[in-house]
């Protein structure tokens, strides 16, 4: 780069506008003038495309960082409940209650996440809980028998620009907190019966 800038200079030096440019520049130095200009914009176009290629990465890495972090609340969310179900020392209603007020925190936009779950014929709901159009379910089962539906709702007036209300995995989520709910369920009325 050094060197083109100096060729650069030299031909500045020759090139006076006051004067009509009536400084004869020799023909060589006119041709390693133009040559070093030549190869500077050739510089500047791939400086141009390995900055190009810089912001594709920086967009896909901050892409894959959100993705990320979803990942990562969706197994914090888990975490959660599976930990507060390895202590046996609650209620049916206690782990349902917690289910609901856990399950938001797992999903892209926690505030704007409302849970419902209706269980052999009861009802738990968020405490603001209301219906929308933005709605994704899973039955829960016990024993191949469809004993409840857990419910997720979003409000569309809170959430924040997402594309989709719903990721793919949230909905995978919802499956597993569902089976797992079912699972749950069996397991407190075996104990009951014991």
């Amino acid at each position: 780069m050094l060197q083109i800038t100096d060729l650069i200079m030299k031909w500045l030096r020759f090139y006076k506008p006051d004067e009509s440019n009536a400084i004869d520049i020799k023909i060589g130095d006119e041709m390693e003038v133009q040559q070093a200009l030549r190869n500077a914009h050739k510089e500047v176009l791939a400086l141009q495309a390995k900055i190009e290629e810089y912001r594709w990465l920086e967009g896909a890495l901050r892409s894959r960082t959100r993705e990320l972090n979803e990942r990562m609340k969706e197994l914090d969310c888990l975490y959660s409940l599976f930990s507060y179900a390895a202590n046996n020392n609650f209620t049916l209603d206690q782990l349902l209650q917690f289910v609901i007020n856990q399950i938001p925190y797992g999903w892209q936009n926690p505030q704007a996440t409302l849970v419902r779950i209706e269980l052999d014929g009861q009802e738990y709901q968020s405490s603001r809980f209301r219906q929308t159009a933005l709605k994704q379910s899973a039955d829960i089962y016990q024993n191949g028998r469809k004993i409840g539906i857990l419910e997720i709702y979003v409000l569309p007036e809170i959430m924040k620009n997402h594309e989709r209300p719903f990721l793919n995995e949230e909905q995978k989520l919802l499956n597993a907190i569902a089976l797992w709910i079912g699972e749950i369920v069996w397991h407190k009325s075996m104990i009951c019966q014991v």
